[in-house]
């Protein structure tokens, strides 16, 4: 995807010699001199501290969309920040102010947040099979792919999940299209439920994340949308969310009608394994329903290698 222009500033950026560090500890004539690390990362927070204030005085409602869950999102980094005190805030939809959660109303303060514990179903090896849907509108078998999953990699530590996907009955497609896809866990470390990416906003993630009712429900007044989308319910929680972005099609041209755009909101029961998802693309029909079932539950075999040319 390109990158947005970046915001140009008035003037040039002082050079290391003109800058001050406010911190003993950074000046470059006490006995631990500054590096150029220490250098860069001052400059950056000025860097940064300028563009909010910038961002501030005369931003689009988007623009103020937090940032999604980063590592280092439990630092602190969103406490200080009055989303309330924006002069765009008061004229943003009632619906994408998200019903403020609990946590948000005690003061926007981090919580300690659990990680969700390991999953026997999502491991290397796992198959699912079931079908996506592509019109909720509609029941006629025509509109349903057959659809095969095989998850190839699951990293807990990272967030990180990749596999196969292999669909059947494509209209207009004689052979099974197969793509690979990458995922996102969320694990309140690596990623939280706000996306920030793929042209999805707050407001797009809070509409989809929703259609999950049974799993998605009970945790939504939990939720700190400030704060990326964090929530401290998740170590205990009988489902796992997860974000498959399909990245490339395996054994398919990509003029084959079909398109690897968008990305899936998964959601994945402890319980029986099964596994719901929502593919989320302005180019195509919304809200298409995939539904799979674990093939091999609890087998336990691993894939030692793999590789996608």
């Amino acid at each position: 995807m390109p990158l947005a222009p970046r915001r140009q500033r008035d003037g040039p950026w002082p050079s290391l010699e003109d800058r001050s560090m406010p911190d003993s500890r950074f000046r470059s004539d006490t006995p631990a001199r500054v590096s150029a690390l220490q250098h860069l990362r001052y400059l950056h927070r000025e860097m940064r501290s300028g563009e909010h204030r910038q961002l501030l005085a005369g931003a689009s409602p988007s623009q103020l969309e937090p940032d999604p869950c980063p590592a280092h999102a439990y630092q602190g980094v969103f406490a200080d920040t009055n989303f309330s005190d924006s002069p765009t805030a008061a004229r943003r939809p009632a619906d994408e102010l998200f019903e403020t959660s609990e946590s948000d109303r005690e003061g926007g303060g981090i919580q300690c947040l659990g990680v969700p514990p390991s999953c026997s179903y999502l491991a290397t090896g796992q198959e699912f099979t079931g079908r996506q849907r592509v019109s909720r509108v509609t029941s006629n078998r025509s509109e349903d792919w057959s659809v095969q999953v095989q998850i190839q990699d699951c990293n807990l530590r990272t967030g990180y999940v990749c596999g196969s996907m292999s669909a059947e009955n494509v209209p207009q497609v004689r052979a099974p299209v197969v793509t690979f896809w990458e995922g996102e866990i969320i694990d309140n470390v690596n990623h939280c439920f706000v996306t920030g990416k793929w042209g999805t906003t707050r407001l797009t993630d809070s509409q989809h994340w929703r259609q999950f009712e049974t799993a998605f429900i009970p945790l939504r007044n939990s939720i700190q949308w400030r704060c990326g989308g964090s929530c401290n319910k998740l170590a205990d929680h009988p489902y796992i969310f997860m974000r498959w972005k399909e990245q490339a099609f395996v054994d398919a041209k990509e003029d084959c009608g079909l398109t690897i755009t968008g990305f899936y909101y998964i959601c994945l029961s402890r319980l029986d394994g099964s596994i719901q998802g929502l593919y989320c693309d302005p180019k195509s029909s919304p809200y298409q329903l995939l539904e799979l079932q674990p093939a091999n539950s609890h087998q336990g075999h691993t894939v030692g290698s793999y590789q996608f040319c």
